[in-house]
This record gives structure tokens, C-alpha cells and sequence, in this order.
């Protein structure tokens, strides 16, 4: 990387948001909050890296309902 590519990383770096707010969905037919251990370490992954975890949901694996997520 040239001096110039480095300077241009870490300017952009620099400007980056530290923190985004977020919602973290499951598509699934049978898991419910309690039961989707893969939502919660998402939750909690996001939240140890500095995030707003917003809201966790579940959608059915149904075509409206993933797009109205």
C-alpha cells in the first residue's frame, strides 16, 4: 500500500461511524426470542463491538413478511 492509499485509510477510517443502531431478524418458521440462540449472540456480538442493538425479531418464512422487516 503507498503512503498516500495508508493516508487515505486512515482519514476514511477516521470519519467512520463507531456506532450504528441495529435490528437483528430471524427468518424461521419455529424458533421463537427464547429459543434463537443465534439472534441473541448477534445481539450480543453488535452490542460487545460498540452497537445499538434497536430491536430483535422474528419473521415467519414468509415472502411479506421478510420484506416488511
Amino acid at each position: 500500500m503507498s503512503e498516500r492509499e495508508d493516508k487515505g485509510l486512515h482519514t476514511h477510517r477516521a470519519a467512520a461511524v463507531v456506532c450504528v443502531p441495529v435490528h437483528v431478524v430471524t427468518v424461521s418458521d419455529t424458533r421463537t426470542l427464547e429459543t434463537d440462540t443465534g439472534c441473541a449472540l448477534a445481539a450480543e456480538l453488535l452490542e460487545a463491538a460498540g452497537h445499538r442493538v434497536v430491536s430483535r425479531e422474528i419473521v415467519r418464512d414468509e415472502m411479506a413478511e421478510i420484506g416488511a422487516a
